[in-house]
């Protein structure tokens, strides 16, 4: 049996490709570190069979809205193209006894489309943990711990980000062994498509397609291998600049923010077009606390594109941490209305009315931002507090006994139980 592996460098690409494979009620074998779900709330389901999503190039543009920015396995879901979701992460094992509330917190933080966290446990037999996520079943383990057997039709789905926090002399040998244990789980029940989906012109892919090279001349399976072809969306950016800018990307996301500051504005003098080189120096500045050259960026962005909505909701968390509170609510109030439909900035608008003391409209926005994503327990907190400071008592501790049943760390625990 033939092992098809497809590479490809988007994840609407790896969707498509899906598609026309038809693939159905498959169990997706997701090799990540992130969940690449964020529940769907802005689209409709023909939208995503039709394909009329526009596909935008979030990582240059840091635009939202598409499924290439990590909502991919949303879509995924809603086709009928899976049924389950089994998330391989190497700290998803029986040591990380806080599992429960990291993956909790995870799919808080994925937006207002995910509306259910249910926690069924731990198998410390299997070591395999399940939570039911917006009604489908999803399995977290570690990759040594993939019950293979259990799925009847599976597709394995591996992305470049997984590999990314091994150090380079590991790496090489880490994406060898990843892929040689897939083709060894190969069976004729199992429909298996192996997926290397990586930044385009990253710096990891060269790594990916180097092994799966080597892997096909020593190993003894057959491999179908199809390298898919994929338009640029920007053709006019060097191959030079895109390994820079996904090197910096690199950098940010191992936390080493000063490096990625630094790398970020070395692309700004020849690449000042490219909303995304500002926005990342703007984001490097925030963590670094440099809130006077984070504004300037921010602002930078935006006349170059002024309908970026992570942008525009960044900047207005800036305001409010540098206490500019006035002008957090002008910037919120003339966009609220474009982008009613994201939870974090009806949040965000509602804590700027919290600070001047206008507590009723306050009240409005957290109520807003509950609704639309109602696992957030930040959301859910303020607004009982608000509820309770307008002299609502007995609504308000009803909420806060709701959030006790949410797996909180001990510390908000805590604050939640001192407030009822």
């Amino acid at each position: 049996m033939k092992i098809k592996i497809k590479i490809v460098q988007r994840h609407s690409t790896a969707f498509k490709k899906w598609n026309e494979s038809c693939v159905a009620n498959a169990t997706i074998i997701h090799i990540d570190a992130h969940s690449d779900f964020y529940g769907l709330s802005k689209k409709t389901k023909q939208d995503l069979i039709s394909h009329r999503i526009i596909e935008k190039d979030s990582i240059y543009l840091t635009s939202e809205g598409d499924y290439d920015i990590g909502n991919y396995l949303s879509i995924v879901i809603e086709t009928g193209i899976a049924c389950g979701i089994v998330w391989v992460r190497q700290d998803f094992n029986p040591s990380n006894i806080k599992l429960e509330q990291t993956l909790y917190e995870n799919f808080m933080k994925s937006g207002e489309g995910i509306s259910e966290f249910k926690w069924c446990g731990f198998d410390k037999e299997n070591r395999i943990a399940t939570a039911i996520v917006n009604g489908i079943k999803w399995d977290f383990c570690s990759f040594e711990n993939i019950e293979w057997n259990i799925y009847k039709s599976v597709v394995i789905d591996i992305d470049a980000d997984y590999f990314m926090f091994y150090e380079e002399d590991i790496r090489n040998e880490v994406i060898k062994d990843t892929l040689k244990k897939c083709g060894e789980h190969i069976n004729l029940q199992c429909d298996f498509i192996v997926l290397s989906i990586s930044f385009e012109g990253g710096f990891i892919s060269s790594d990916f397609q180097y092994n799966i090279i080597k892997l096909s001349k020593e190993l003894d399976f057959i491999y179908d291998i199809e390298w898919v072809t994929e338009e640029l969306i920007h053709p006019l950016l060097s191959s030079d600049f895109r390994e820079k800018y996904n090197y910096a990307l690199y950098l940010l996301r191992s936390g080493k923010y000063r490096e990625s500051n630094y790398e970020f504005l070395s692309l700004v003098n020849y690449y000042n077009w490219i909303p995304g080189v500002h926005y990342n120096i703007a984001l490097t500045y925030r963590i670094l606390n440099k809130f006077f050259e984070s504004e300037k960026y921010y602002k930078q962005a935006l006349q170059i594109n002024p309908d970026l909505y992570m942008v525009i909701n960044d900047l207005g968390t800036l305001y409010l941490n540098e206490g500019k509170i006035i002008d957090a609510v002008i910037l919120y109030e003339k966009e609220i209305d474009k982008y009613d439909i994201h939870s974090d900035i009806n949040f965000n608008l509602g804590m700027a009315y919290y600070m001047q003391r206008d507590l009723e409209r306050a009240l409005e926005r957290f109520k807003r931002a509950s609704d639309l994503q109602q696992i957030n327990y930040r959301y859910s907190y303020m607004q009982a507090i608000t509820l309770k400071e307008l002299g609502a008592i007995q609504k308000a501790n009803k909420i806060l006994c709701n959030l006790l049943e949410l797996p909180l760390q001990d510390k908000f625990k805590k604050l939640v139980n001192n407030s009822i």
